[in-house]
């Protein structure tokens, strides 16, 4: 794939506002399946804009999110 960016700011807008729905239902879907005392520490791989991020450290876990894009990732932020 070489450096180029994959998603530039523009993108990573549009990722964030079209598709976030998407990413908070299956967030919460994750949650019911999830138990944070069991799981105090999270590694979202892909976490795109932190959707589901937000919502495990709001229910009590340590997550750390990583994405490919600069872009996306400081909308998580």
């Amino acid at each position: 794939m070489g450096t180029q960016p994959f998603y530039q700011p523009d993108l990573a807008y549009i990722h964030d506002t079209f598709f976030g729905q998407i990413a908070e239902s299956a967030a919460r879907e994750i949650l019911t399946r999830l138990d944070p005392a069991a799981q105090p520490l999270v590694v979202d791989l892909g976490c795109g804009s932190g959707i589901l991020a937000e919502q495990l450290t709001n229910a009590g876990c340590m997550c750390i999110g990583v994405d490919y894009s600069k872009s996306i990732l400081q909308i998580a932020r």
